[in-house]
């Protein structure tokens, strides 16, 4: 992508849509601390399905746990290789 694709739980990319045409996806998942967002989506003056869920707090445990069931439905659905094993970076909040 030559711009963003995305502002730390506050504003997503149309750049990183799927659509017919994609042949390959990475998939990322994400925690933020709610304290956080909501001062970037004040500051930024954005407002987003995203930065309403994660200024209002979330598990942060749920994304890997989410990310890992979307990957396997992804496979059973439309097919493909998984080609890597999770990564993990940060080991917490983002």
């Amino acid at each position: 992508a030559e711009l963003p694709v995305g502002l730390a739980g506050v504003m997503g990319g149309l750049e990183t849509e799927v659509g017919e045409g994609t042949g390959r996806i990475l998939m990322e998942s994400a925690s933020f601390h709610a304290p956080a967002v909501r001062r970037m989506a004040q500051r930024l003056q954005l407002s987003s399905d995203a930065s309403y869920r994660f200024e209002r707090g979330c598990d942060r445990h749920a994304a890997l746990r989410a990310s890992e069931r979307a990957c396997r439905m992804i496979l059973e659905l439309c097919g493909g290789t998984l080609r890597s094993d999770p990564i993990d970076v940060g080991g917490g909040w983002s």
